[in-house]
């Protein structure tokens, strides 16, 4: 297959393969060529019949180090977009500013994130379809996801002494993206084993393989590499580079900034409108007009999604005009719904010289959290929640919608239909004399928003509402008191000396973790749901075939359109959402 030969191709033919701007039009305009963004193109490029050109803010990173490396990690660098909240207002200490970390390169976040290949729990997925977008459970995802994966089995060190397991049956062997674990997986072995025991002690067993629904346990999971050659598998080398070879209906202007969307004339706020394509800026700084002749699909991620339908007149009406912009579709949704995690990390003394990691992930139910006393009040509550999160939508969604959606939400977690909280990697110093793991709660009831502060797209506010919702750091606190426990178990007794972050000077019991967690802790750069797909009443921006409400050839195709925080990494989940979108876009030709 055309996708399977990514790794041969010559950073000269990488760089000769960039569009220059020259062409006024194609068929189909990708704006973001991040993780679904390249899916898309990559996959209607396969229709020779249609142009498609991928526009990138950042760079090529083709042959870039620190992005190929196995356990490379460029957060932090020109190849993010180093996005902040605003000052926020529900944490702890009054007006704390979050960085928030997301890829600004061909292959977007696929290329700087911790690479963990992680699907969603079945439930969560069905509780898509069960708020109305048709055709959208576990089995149509998951099959989706399959189609995209070739899964590379452990080799038998990374088996036996990494304590990999797997079932061959949730994995598929003929897709663009592989997967599988690196080559210094695990190899000195010592840690992942007394984790192992240690969970066991706790009532949390090791699950068979975490990409078949049911992810409840501990796990080493497998990480989006090239395990032949050793390297990052983003999404640019698998589903952008490799269909150059033999196409040349597929390019990328990269460097490249998109100011709007432009409207085709007579388009009015009336009728559904339809787009005619986008403003650039070149890398030069020149800007230019490309046409779209059938379709613009928007893949810029959750932050700046929400923001360029705003600068082009799509969303709430009142924030628009106050902004001196034209509405074209009024569309209250766009920006609201942001869902975003919290993590930290708890660091412990060793007495046993170790330099071994276990980038492990361990996810707990509510009831293995003890947050089994926690539903009923929450239950009690979610009226309020409601009342509460509409008046910060300034009523752009109502009570009762957001009440329904909670009602899924606590039904989820509450009944263990999901995790609740995640632990991972136990990860030694380099001097052998320390050890670190993190923990997160992973479906915030707290919902935030997204929104341009003027008519430029360089202008955002990204205002998470942290902790607006009580039970948010309950949980949380819930999920970081797992991770003290398991390190006071008899398998990690034998190495572990004193906590020395934060320590217990500083939480000295259980009872403390709320309030410290309310101020300390962060975040973990897994926004989703700031363009959601779900019904218009529900707060919704696209519908089940990720088309914007209002509009005849508008997608927006990302995180942004997930309607609830995945239960890990959203990464897999995200590939999954592109594959099925792009077989829904083909079968329409």
């Amino acid at each position: 297959m055309m996708f399977k030969s990514s790794i041969y191709l010559t950073a000269a033919f990488a760089g000769s393969a960039l569009a220059t701007g020259n062409s006024s039009a194609y068929d189909y305009i990708v704006v973001g060529g991040g993780t679904a963004g390249l899916v898309i193109a990559g996959r209607l490029a396969n229709n020779t019949d249609y142009t498609v050109l991928v526009i990138e803010a950042g760079p090529s990173v083709y042959d870039d180090p620190r992005v190929t490396a196995p356990d490379g990690f460029p957060a932090g660098t020109n190849l993010d977009w180093l996005y902040h909240t605003t000052a926020q207002e529900y944490t702890g200490t009054s007006g704390q500013v979050q960085y928030i970390s997301s890829g600004k390169a061909l292959g977007g976040t696929s290329a700087i994130n911790g690479m963990a290949y992680t699907r969603s729990s079945a439930a969560q997925i069905d509780a898509w379809e069960a708020l109305g977008n048709e055709g959208w459970n576990w089995e149509t995802l998951y099959a989706s996801t399959k189609i995209g994966e070739t899964f590379h089995a452990p080799d038998p060190t990374q088996a036996s002494v990494g304590k990999v397991v797997y079932d061959a049956d949730y994995h598929g062997f003929d897709g663009p993206l592989t997967t599988g674990w690196r080559s210094s997986s695990n190899k000195e072995g010592l840690l992942f084993p007394i984790f192992a025991k240690s969970f066991s002690e706790l009532g949390v067993e090791t699950v068979p393989d975490v990409n078949g629904g049911a992810p409840m346990g501990f796990s080493n999971p497998p990480f989006t590499v090239n395990v032949d050659a050793n390297m990052r598998q983003d999404a640019a080398r698998a589903y952008y580079w490799p269909v150059l070879q033999n196409k040349q209906n597929l390019k990328a202007l990269v460097n490249t900034t998109v100011e709007r969307i432009t409207w085709a004339s007579g388009s009015t706020s009336t009728t559904d409108v339809t787009a005619s394509g986008v403003v650039v800026t070149l890398a030069d700084g020149t800007m230019q007009s490309i046409n779209a002749n059938r379709e613009v699909i928007v893949s810029a991620g959750a932050v700046k999604s929400p923001a360029l339908l705003e600068v082009s007149g799509v969303g709430n009406p009142d924030l628009l005009s106050s902004l001196g912009i034209t509405p074209v579709v009024s569309l209250p949704g766009v920006g609201e719904n942001l869902q975003e995690q919290t993590s930290t990390s708890l660091s412990f003394n060793i007495t046993t010289n170790i330099t071994d990691s276990a980038y492990f992930f361990t996810w707990t139910s509510a009831s293995q959290l003890g947050l089994g006393n926690l539903s009923a009040e929450v239950k009690a509550n979610l009226s309020s929640y409601a009342s509460i999160q509409a008046k910060a939508y300034n009523y752009s969604v109502s009570a009762e919608a957001l009440e329904k959606i909670f009602a899924v939400q606590h039904d989820l977690i509450f009944n263990d239909k999901i995790p609740a909280g995640v632990m991972g990697s136990g990860t030694s110093g380099s001097d052998g004399s320390a050890l670190a793991t993190r923990a997160w709660s992973l479906s915030p009831f707290s919902r935030g928003s997204i929104h341009i502060t003027s008519s430029s797209l360089n202008d955002v506010a990204i205002n998470p509402r942290y902790f607006m919702l009580d039970v948010d750091v309950q949980m949380f606190a819930a999920a970081v008191r797992k991770v003290r426990e398991v390190y006071g178990t008899e398998g990690l007794a034998g190495i572990v000396g004193a906590e020395t972050s934060p320590g217990l000077d500083v939480v000295p019991s259980n009872d403390d973790w709320v309030e410290y967690l309310s101020s300390t802790f962060n975040s973990n750069c897994h926004l989703v749901g700031t363009c959601a797909m779900l019904p218009k009443d529900l707060g919704g921006v696209v519908d089940s075939s990720a088309k914007v409400y209002g509009t005849t050839n508008l997608r927006v195709i990302d995180a942004s359109i997930i309607p609830f925080e995945p239960s890990g990494p959203p990464t897999a989940t995200i590939y999954g959402v592109a594959e099925k979108l792009a077989a829904i876009m083909l079968a329409e030709l």
